[in-house]
C-alpha cells in the first residue's frame, strides 16, 4: 500500500490492479521502464567497467521526513513513512570523488514498499568529514509504481578504515505512477542517518 495526496486529503491507495484500472493503460509504465534502463546503461561506461580496481562501500541508513502533495490551489503535508535505505557505492580506479550507487528504499510504515534508486555521488574529501552531493531516479516497483527524480547531499564521518557514520538529506519529486493523479504532484523531503562499511 502507498499514499498520494489529492485535493481532499491523503488517501490510502487501492491495490495495484485497481490503481492501474484508473489509469486505463500502461503507457506511463513502459516509459518509466525505458527511462530507468537508459539511466542504468549510461551510469557505468565501458572504460569504467574495465577499470583496474574496484572499491565497494555499503551504506545502511534509516530516515523519515515530510510528504507534500499539491493539486490545484491546495497543498497538504504529512510525515513521510519511516524507511530504510541500503546503498551500494562502486568506486573505480581508486577515484573516491565519484561513486556509482545502486540504491534501494524499503518503506516500513503504511504497508511495506520497495524502490530501486540508482544514483551518482560527487564526493569532496576533507581531513575529518567528507561531504557529497547526489542525483538519482527513485522508482517504486512493489506494490505500486511511482517514478521520480532525487537531489540530495550529506556527510560521511570516518570512524576508522572500515566504518563511518553517514547522514544525508534528499528531495524527491514524483511525476509518474499509477497512484499519482494527473492533477496532483508529490514531493518528499527526507533525512536519514546510518553507517557505512568499506569493503
Amino acid at each position: 500500500m502507498g499514499y498520494f495526496l489529492s485535493k481532499k486529503s491523503a488517501t490510502r491507495l487501492a491495490p495495484l490492479d485497481d490503481a492501474m484500472a484508473l489509469i486505463g493503460h500502461g503507457v506511463s509504465h513502459h516509459w518509466a521502464l525505458a527511462l530507468m534502463v537508459l539511466f542504468i546503461a549510461t551510469c557505468v561506461p565501458l572504460d569504467h567497467a574495465h577499470g583496474q580496481s574496484l572499491d565497494i562501500n555499503v551504506d545502511a541508513a534509516a530516515g523519515t521526513g515530510a510528504l507534500m502533495g499539491a493539486s490545484g490551489d491546495e497543498t497538504q503535508t504529512e510525515r513521510a513513512p519511516f524507511h530504510l535505505n541500503v546503498d551500494t557505492a562502486l568506486v573505480f580506479d581508486n577515484d573516491h570523488s565519484f561513486e556509482w550507487v545502486i540504491g534501494t528504499i524499503v518503506q516500513m510504515e503504511g504497508g511495506p514498499a520497495l524502490a530501486i534508486n540508482p544514483k551518482v555521488h560527487l564526493v569532496k574529501k576533507a581531513s575529518r568529514i567528507d561531504v557529497f552531493a547526489s542525483v538519482g531516479l527513485p522508482w517504486y516497483v512493489v506494490p505500486f509504481r511511482r517514478l521520480g527524480f532525487e537531489l540530495g547531499g550529506g556527510a560521511i564521518i570516518p570512524i576508522d578504515d572500515l566504518f563511518a557514520l553517514v547522514t544525508g538529506l534528499s528531495i524527491q519529486t514524483f511525476f509518474a505512477g499509477a497512484d499519482i493523479p494527473d492533477d496532483s504532484a508529490v514531493l518528499a523531503i527526507n533525512g536519514r542517518f546510518g553507517v557505512r562499511i568499506a569493503f
